[in-house]
C-alpha cells in the first residue's frame, strides 16, 4: 500500500491504539499525528478534519470484518430456517464479538465500541455506523418480529437498549482479560457469550410495566 492510504492507515492505527490506552477523550490531534510517525504535524487533520471523524472511521473500519462474519452467520441461520428462534438470532449477532474477544486488537475495538455508545460528543458521529449494518439491521428484524405482543415503539426501544448493554457487556469484558488485576474471575468467551445471551433473552421477553 502507498500513497495517500498509506498514510490515513497509520493514524487510524496509531488513533485506535491510543484511544484504548488513553481514553478517547484524552487524545488529541497532535498526539495520533506523532504516535502515527508522520512528520506532518497536521496529517490528522488534512486526513480527516477533526477528531470526530477519525473516531468515525475508527469505528467504521473495526466494524467491517464483524460485519461479514454476521452476514456469513446470518445466511446460513436463513437457509435453514426463515424465522429463526430469538436465541439463534442472538448467538449470530454475538460471535463475531465473542471471537474479537481472542484477539488483542478485537479487544480493543470492543472497547472503543463501549467508549462511544452513548457518549456525549461521539454518539452522533457513530451511531449511524454501529446501528445501520446490514448484518445487524437483518438480526433486528428477526428480533422484533417475535414482539408483536408489544406496540411498535417499545419493540424498536426494546432492541435498541438490548444491543447497547450487550455492547457495554463486550467492552466490560475486554478490559477484564486485559487487566494486570482482575476485579473477578474470567469467564471464557463462549462462556460469556452464553452467560450473555441468557440474560438478554430475559429481559427480552419481560412483561413491560402496566
Amino acid at each position: 500500500m502507498t500513497g495517500p492510504q498509506l498514510g490515513k492507515e497509520a493514524l487510524l492505527d496509531a488513533a485506535a491504539r491510543l484511544f484504548d490506552e488513553e481514553g478517547v477523550d484524552a487524545v488529541s490531534l497532535g498526539m495520533i499525528n506523532r504516535a502515527s510517525g508522520h512528520r506532518n504535524r497536521s496529517a490528522a487533520n488534512y486526513h480527516f478534519g477533526d477528531k470526530e471523524s477519525i473516531v468515525r472511521a475508527v469505528v467504521e473500519r473495526a466494524t467491517i470484518e464483524p460485519d461479514r462474519r454476521r452476514t456469513e452467520l446470518l445466511e446460513a441461520l436463513e437457509a435453514g430456517d426463515p424465522s429463526p428462534a430469538p436465541r439463534a438470532v442472538l448467538e449470530v449477532m454475538l460471535e463475531p464479538a465473542t471471537e474479537a474477544l481472542d484477539d488483542l486488537d478485537g479487544r480493543r475495538h470492543l472497547r472503543l465500541l463501549g467508549q462511544v455508545v452513548g457518549h456525549p460528543r461521539y454518539f452522533a458521529a457513530t451511531q449511524d455506523v454501529t446501528q445501520y449494518l446490514p448484518s445487524l439491521a437483518r438480526c433486528a428484524e428477526h428480533l422484533t418480529s417475535h414482539l408483536d405482543a408489544l406496540p411498535e415503539d417499545l419493540r424498536i426501544e426494546r432492541v435498541a437498549v438490548l444491543s447497547a448493554f450487550a455492547v457495554r457487556a463486550y467492552a466490560d469484558q475486554a478490559r477484564l482479560i486485559d487487566a494486570i488485576h482482575r476485579a473477578r474471575p474470567c469467564l471464557s468467551p463462549a462462556r460469556f457469550q452464553e452467560n450473555l445471551i441468557a440474560m438478554i433473552l430475559a429481559a427480552f421477553v419481560a412483561d413491560p410495566a402496566t
